[in-house]
This record gives C-alpha cells, structure tokens and sequence, in this order.
C-alpha cells in the first residue's frame, strides 16, 4: 500500500500547478454567465462533458467553454449567440473539435477614461 502512495505522491508533485488568471469584476460577471448559460443549454443534450476556462494571452483574455458530445455543437452556437451583441466582447465563436466544440468569448480590453 506504501509503494501505491508514494507514487500517487510522485504523480502529483509532476503536475504543474495551474496559472490562474486574475478576472476584471466586468470579465468575472461574463465568465459567470457564459457558466450559466452553458450549463442550461446542456441540460437534455448530449454532452457529455464541459469544462470552463480563463486564459489571459497577449492580445486579451479569452473565456472558453469546452465540449464534448454529439450536440456540442448546436449548443455552442446557441451560447455564443447569447454573447453576440455584446459591446463588452470583441467576438463570440465556435469552433468544431475532434470529438465536440469549443466557445471562445475574446474581452474588450477596458479602456482607461
């Protein structure tokens, strides 16, 4: 049982731990809600799995909505459809995977008045 526990401990001390991106009170308040609005449109489809992130690249920070399923996705058109008119988002868009869909809402960059 040790020989299990040791490596167990060596797996994870290999992982790096995971960056996180600090959210604007405006980029937090639309990550919450592309949450909110992905877990709905999931409900009674085929997805079989979804996962949320936030990555800060150069040119801003992008929220993701990952996918998996046969109906990832219509369902990812239908959240980035809600995101569309957005004027706090450059774009909303949807990207076809291997084995689902991926929603990509880009942040304005806030503008210091």
């Amino acid at each position: 049982m040790n020989r299990h526990v040791r490596q167990l401990e060596k797996i994870i001390s290999d992982v790096e731990p995971h960056v996180n991106v600090v959210l604007s009170p405006a980029q937090d308040r639309i990550f919450r809600a592309l949450k909110t609005t992905g877990e709905r449109a999931t409900k009674g489809r085929e997805v079989t799995k979804t996962v949320f992130e936030s990555k800060d690249k150069g040119s801003g920070v992008a929220l993701l909505m990952i996918m998996e399923g046969r109906h990832a996705m219509s369902v990812g058109h239908q959240v980035a459809r809600r995101f569309q008119e957005s004027d706090e988002l450059e774009f909303a868009k949807v990207k076809k995977t291997n084995s689902g869909a991926l929603v990509v809402l880009r942040v304005r960059e806030e503008q210091d008045a």
